[in-house]
């Protein structure tokens, strides 16, 4: 058994970047939904998850476009057991480079690092 833990991160950069409520918002939203979208592809394939508890398949089933529409909680970090977050992480990055293709050029690519890559200060 593997007991696993990630975090979508770098949250304090996305949120010192808003410069308007609205940014804040979808910055959220994006958030959550590419958590819902990682943990609902760990489950299906045979992941048992802790954290969060409920309302990933909800918003996971969520098209960008509906994002400020819906209520959404999702956490940007969660744990659980089984499966490796290496497909999390390509869940992640697929679901980011949907996203990017549908905002069109104008998006700048970012990519997650993997937990324990970031440098403290």
């Amino acid at each position: 058994m593997i007991v696993w833990s990630v975090g979508l991160i770098p949250v304090q950069e996305w949120i010192g970047e808003a410069r308007r409520s609205r940014d804040l918002r979808i910055g959220s939203a994006l958030l959550s939904w590419l958590m819902a979208r990682a943990l609902q592809t760990l489950t299906k394939s045979g992941a048992q998850v802790f954290v969060p508890a409920a309302g990933v398949d909800d918003l996971a089933a969520k098209q960008p476009v509906e994002l400020l529409h819906v209520n959404y909680s999702i956490p940007n970090r969660a744990s659980g057991r089984l499966g490796g977050p290496e497909s999390m992480q390509g869940a992640i990055n697929s679901r980011w480079a949907t996203l990017r293709e549908a905002v069109g050029p104008s998006a700048r690519p970012r990519k997650f690092a993997p937990h324990g890559s970031c440098r403290h200060q």
